[in-house]
C-alpha cells in the first residue's frame, strides 16, 4: 500500500476521532500532528502530562492560526496515561 498523499489522508481522517497514547514525544507526537493536520480530532494521552498539555496548546495555536474558521477539528484535553504496564503478565 502506498503512503497517503495530502488529499487521500484528508479524506481518510476528516471527521474522525483518534485517541493517541504517547502523544508527548516522538512517534505519538508525529502521529497526532499528522492526524490533526489532516482533519481528525485528537485525544492526547501520555504519562508526561505537562509535555502533553504543552503539545495540546501548540496544536490549538497552530489550528487557530492556519484554520481559524475550522469548527470540525478539535484537540481534547490531555490526560495522563501510562501504558507501560499493560503488557506485563498479571501477578499471582
Amino acid at each position: 500500500m502506498s503512503p497517503c498523499n495530502m488529499y487521500t489522508c484528508r479524506l481518510l481522517l476528516a471527521n474522525k476521532v483518534a485517541v493517541i497514547t504517547g502523544a508527548a514525544s516522538t512517534v505519538g507526537k508525529a502521529i497526532a500532528q499528522k492526524f490533526f493536520i489532516n482533519g481528525a480530532s485528537v485525544f492526547l494521552a501520555d504519562k508526561e502530562l505537562d509535555k502533553c498539555r504543552s503539545f495540546t496548546e501548540q496544536l490549538i495555536i497552530e489550528k487557530n492560526k492556519d484554520r481559524p474558521n475550522d469548527k470540525t477539528t478539535q484537540v481534547a484535553e490531555a490526560m495522563p496515561c501510562d501504558t507501560s504496564d499493560w503488557l506485563r503478565k498479571p501477578q499471582g
